[in-house]
């Protein structure tokens, strides 16, 4: 935040932006793999309703009708994707859920949102379709 209370957000898409981690991958399986205590089939139970959710979470946010529900909707997605080791995803959906106090910023965000989450969707369904 800046003086006054104003959202930096500039400041959040650069922290959005941020190398993704140790192996440039849009999931932390090492960090996966620690929440569900090595799991396999944990691990595609809490990838399934990611993967299941993810998407009705970038529907409610582009479409609410208020700045509130677009804040709760992307602070789920922060979470979730917190959970799952989808990191840039989370930072992401934080910068949103900020700048959806600024208006105008939140769309230049959403973009860059839905691909992160697009990219994550992806490696899911090749993990659960690798299911042995």
């Amino acid at each position: 935040m800046r003086d006054g209370g104003d959202v930096d957000c500039e400041a959040l898409r650069r922290d959005a932006a941020r190398p993704l981690g140790g192996d440039g991958r849009p999931l932390d399986f090492a960090h996966l793999d620690r929440m569900t205590f090595g799991s396999r089939d944990l691990q595609h139970e809490v990838l399934g309703m990611f993967l299941a959710q993810s998407q009705a979470l970038l529907d409610r946010i582009r479409s609410s009708a208020d700045g509130d529900s677009g804040r709760r909707a992307a602070h789920t997605l922060k979470g979730s994707a917190r959970g799952i080791g989808a990191f840039r995803v989370a930072r992401l959906a934080e910068a949103v859920e900020m700048a959806e106090r600024v208006p105008g910023d939140a769309a230049h965000l959403f973009g860059e949102l839905t691909a992160a989450v697009e990219a994550v969707d992806r490696v899911i369904r090749q993990e659960l379709g690798n299911r042995a």
